[in-house]
């Protein structure tokens, strides 16, 4: 079923210029998962890029950052978090983040190699504010019942237009926090930051409140994340309806 949504040649061609990435990855004591992630964004074709871990205190994801800032070329930036929730996880890593973009995704998700060159493309080449995709189901989980329901739900959202790209405003629904980036400068211009408030509508709230101020759209590109987390019909609900 990812073929539906996938296209691993995206983007058509490479992009033209190297503008610098910075992905704001937080975590929460799961340094298995993170490993994953970490080990998938160094994989990645487009190369020029930091990622910025927001950790809570926690002995194997501290060595684990120090493996990865040590032993591999991945530009691995370590921000060290001790109260708050998500949201303020990820205003801490935006606020660290030098790069020409900011990307969020979480740690329990890999990226296909092609995903930040698909970024990169469409923002070149779309006048956008904002580039993101879903998240789907990893392989590995999808015989699960909870994961099937979940596929058909994601599998509802847009299909990409003839050039791989839908560019549209808040009515593309497919944005949360796990695989969508964001021109820096509406940082920088706005100060746009989330609320910190747990809930799920806050990454939407996030998302509506940039495309307000800058007038600007945003593309839903055909890469999605893929999504390791533990599919239970219990943990969907929660996160579905809490």
């Amino acid at each position: 079923m990812i073929d539906t949504i996938y296209d691993p040649d995206f983007p058509p061609t490479e992009p033209t210029s190297e503008p610098a990435v910075s992905i704001v990855l937080p975590t929460h004591q799961r340094a298995a998962k993170l490993s994953a992630a970490l080990t998938a964004i160094a994989d990645q074709e487009y190369q020029n890029v930091e990622v910025i871990v927001v950790y809570t205190p926690d002995t194997h994801t501290e060595r684990l950052l120090e493996w990865f800032s040590d032993e591999t070329s991945l530009n691995v930036v370590s921000v060290l978090q001790t109260d708050g929730g998500m949201p303020h996880a990820r205003n801490m890593g935006i606020e660290s983040a030098s790069g020409d973009f900011v990307v969020l995704t979480d740690d329990d998700c890999v990226p296909p190699q092609n995903w930040l060159s698909a970024i990169v493309w469409t923002f070149e080449n779309k006048d956008v504010v904002s580039v993101g995709g879903i998240d789907y189901p990893h392989p590995s989980v999808k015989h699960r019942l909870a994961a099937r329901v979940d596929i058909e739900r994601k599998r509802r959202n847009q299909i990409p237009d003839e050039d791989g790209v839908v560019v549209g405003g808040y009515n593309l629904r497919t944005f949360g926090g796990s695989n969508v980036a964001y021109d820096a400068t509406v940082f920088e211009q706005h100060g746009v930051r989330h609320d910190e408030v747990q809930n799920r509508e806050n990454d939407g709230l996030f998302q509506k409140r940039i495309l307000e101020l800058t007038g600007k759209q945003t593309a839903y590109i055909p890469v999605p994340t893929l999504h390791t987390r533990d599919y239970t019909f219990r943990g969907m609900l929660s996160q579905r309806f809490s």
